[in-house]
This record gives C-alpha cells, sequence and structure tokens, in this order.
C-alpha cells in the first residue's frame, strides 16, 4: 500500500521530533504568518510538539477510509491539456482494512493530543466509513467528555454534522448528504465562540442565532472561484466558520491534512497563524499559491530534494523557462539564495502547456548576482540549478 497522501511518490516523512528545514521564504506585505511543509502528519505532530509549538485549534481532514485513488486535475492549465495534466492526489487504500486504517490514524490523534493547548480543540473530519470507530479511538485518547457522567471533563464535545447537499443520489439507500466533524478538547477548559447564522423561522426573520450542530453548508460546485482543482476540497465558508469558533486571532491553527489548504487560507483571512502540511506534492504547491495570493509571510519547509531542474535564458528582463516533459510550469518564483533558503523577490502563476518556452518579465538583478529560480512544474517543487550562470542573450 502506497501511504496516503503520496500520490504514488515517495514518502516525505522528517526525522523524528525535527521540523523540516527552510527551502523558501516569501516576506508578504500583509500581516499573517503562514508554515506551509511537505511532511507526513504523524512527523509533524512529534516534531512541531519536540519544538514547543502548541496550536490551539487542530483541524484534520484525514483519508476516510474509501478504498479509491483521488486525482487532481490543475485548474491553471488550458482546457485542451487538464487531462494530460491530470494525476493521482494521493491513495486512499489499506492493505488490512479498516483495522490498517485504524491503526495509522490513532498515533497521529496520541501526538495531537499532546501538540494542543491546554485549552486547544481537535476538529477531526470524517464520513459514514469510519466516524464511529474514530469517535471511539478519540473517545480513549482525549476522554467520554460530554458522553460521560462528569460534564466539562476532557475529550468528546460535539459531533458535528456538515450537511452540503450536492452529489448524486442512489436508488438502493438515503443519498449520503453529509460528513461528521468530530469535536474534542484536550483539556475541561476549552475556548469556543458560537458561530451565528441566520435564522430560518419567521419570528427571527433576518436575524441571526446561534449555530446548531448541523451546518448546512452547500459544496464546492464546477463552476466556483474557489475551485483548485484538488480532490476533497472543503469550502472556505465551512472552515472559516471552524476556525472562528475555536480560535482566537494571533492563535495558531494547524492542519496536518492540509490539501488544498482550505483551513490556511481561513486562518491567514481571520488573522490566525498558520500551520499547513501534508505529504503529497501536489497539495503542498495548491495550499503554498493560495496563501501566496494574500499576501501573508510564508515560510516552506521540506524534508525532500528538489525533483529536477529545467533550462533558463535571460534576455534583457525577460526571462524564457523550457517546459519540463510537455508538463506546465504552474509556479516560479525568482530571488537570491542564501544559507539554503530562497529569499523571493518576485513571483508568478503561469498557464502555459503544450509550448517550449514560458517567457515572464523579471526586472531584477540581485546586488550579488546569486540570482536563483524557483517554482513548481506538475506539483514537484523545482530549483534551476544553473540560475547563478544563466544571465546571457538566449541562444540563436
Amino acid at each position: 500500500m502506497l501511504p496516503p497522501g503520496t500520490g504514488g511518490e515517495h514518502s516525505c516523512g522528517a526525522k523524528a521530533d525535527v521540523l523540516p528545514p527552510v527551502v523558501e521564504r516569501h516576506p508578504g506585505s500583509a500581516a499573517g504568518d503562514a508554515v506551509v511543509a511537505r511532511v507526513d502528519a504523524l512527523a509533524a505532530a512529534r516534531a512541531l510538539g519536540a519544538a514547543e509549538i502548541h496550536p490551539r485549534l487542530v483541524y484534520l481532514d484525514p483519508p476516510f477510509a474509501a478504498d479509491r485513488d483521488f486525482v487532481y486535475s490543475p485548474r491553471q492549465v488550458p482546457a485542451d491539456a487538464s487531462a494530460a495534466c491530470e494525476r493521482v492526489a494521493f491513495r486512499d487504500r489499506w492493505d488490512g482494512g479498516l483495522d490498517a486504517y485504524l491503526a495509522f490514524m490513532e498515533p497521529i490523534l496520541n501526538a495531537v493530543r499532546d501538540l494542543l493547548t491546554e485549552d486547544g480543540s481537535l476538529l477531526l473530519h470524517c464520513d459514514h466509513r469510519a466516524s464511529p470507530y474514530l469517535a471511539v479511538l478519540c473517545d480513549r485518547i482525549f476522554g467520554l467528555g460530554d458522553r460521560g457522567p462528569r460534564p466539562r471533563a476532557p475529550g468528546f464535545r460535539n459531533e458535528l454534522i456538515w450537511s452540503y447537499g450536492l452529489g448524486g443520489s442512489s436508488p438502493r439507500a438515503y443519498p449520503k448528504k453529509h460528513d461528521t466533524i468530530l469535536w474534542y478538547s484536550r483539556g475541561s477548559q476549552w475556548f469556543f465562540e458560537p458561530p451565528r447564522v441566520p435564522a430560518t423561522s419567521m419570528r427571527m426573520r433576518g436575524q441571526l442565532k446561534k449555530a446548531p450542530d448541523v451546518l448546512a453548508i452547500a459544496s464546492i460546485n464546477n463552476m466556483a472561484a474557489e475551485r483548485t482543482g484538488y480532490p476533497t476540497q472543503k469550502p472556505l465558508a465551512l472552515l472559516d466558520l471552524l476556525v472562528r469558533a475555536h480560535s482566537e486571532p494571533g492563535d495558531l491553527v494547524a492542519d496536518l491534512f492540509c490539501g488544498s489548504g482550505t483551513t490556511g487560507v481561513a486562518a491567514a483571512r481571520c488573522d490566525r497563524r498558520v500551520w499547513v502540511s501534508d505529504q503529497g506534492a501536489d497539495a503542498v504547491a495548491v495550499a503554498r499559491e493560495r496563501l501566496l495570493d494574500l499576501d501573508v509571510g510564508v515560510t516552506m519547509r521540506s524534508a525532500t530534494t528538489s525533483a529536477s531542474s529545467w533550462p533558463i535564458r535571460r534576455a534583457g528582463d525577460r526571462w524564457h523557462v523550457a517546459q519540463i516533459d510537455d508538463m506546465p510550469l504552474e509556479s516560479l518564483a525568482i530571488g537570491a539564495w542564501h544559507d539554503g533558503c530562497l529569499d523571493v523577490s518576485a513571483r508568478w502563476s503561469t498557464a502555459s502547456a503544450g509550448d517550449s518556452s514560458t517567457a515572464v518579465d523579471a526586472p531584477i538583478q540581485p546586488a550579488d548576482g546569486a540570482l536563483e529560480i524557483h517554482g513548481t512544474v506538475a506539483g514537484f517543487s523545482v530549483r534551476d540549478a544553473a540560475g547563478r550562470a544563466a544571465r546571457g542573450p538566449l541562444p540563436p
């Protein structure tokens, strides 16, 4: 079985209790502090704890034990090239079935419990396949909470229902139109600011009321502007509600199966500090771009090395970047490389596919000449190894 989140690539586990090294920094002009890391969930939780970095909220949207592959279809490529660019984002298959899946989740949940602040919360997103088993597992790790005889005891607080409405139906059974979000607190005190939603009764028409434990929020339709093409992407409205309810401005919010990065986007927009990580290359690339679009400061961490490099030539103030294996260049950053980390001076997102090269304006030249190129091609983080010497005109 391939580890979930790898998309068929090598595993991206960091050394035990050590944060992955910084490989890229984007200063950003807006207030905010975000870390995007390519590392598996267990290694991330243990390393954050060892570094005494404790989030007040951890949201987990792990694989659901669905026994299938999930495909990423990049939205930024032309329609006629999209099929060629589709690839497996992660594989949710388990040799050993549900027992193997729960054995995978148990150490992660234990590590998350130890990681949280004393008044911190876990929100665990799951569905009908594993939610009862994960609830029993969390009861054992966090405590019975409101299920037990002592109110306010650590542990279980709520079983939230996300009712999303969209999707198909079956003639054999009621349509499955909801996911489950299990809320557990680490301690007997926890932060909670009840979210408010529009009232539906005639008596309170036009007013707001406290949200119940059933959250009726539409899933992302195929034409939605926020859609990234990453499978399992959750709507920003859902994560915005959860982040505001379970954390305050300035708190650290973490998502260790970040997928498309919606948790990070919601947290950054709500003035929270952000840690998002995933073991998959596509997930990290998409999350990175969405956070950069908010212009907050972003630090990239990765335990992996560059997968490849590409030829690059400069003609005046334009850089020409050749494609790799006809795959589109999804993002590009240019800056100075210092101590193993790229301090980014400029960046672009491109939508080129099928051309022999991509040309971008780059009117920058570091005083020391230590110019480097860093970007994302087909989900891989790549760096131009010859960038320092590639300053001449294009060859004839």
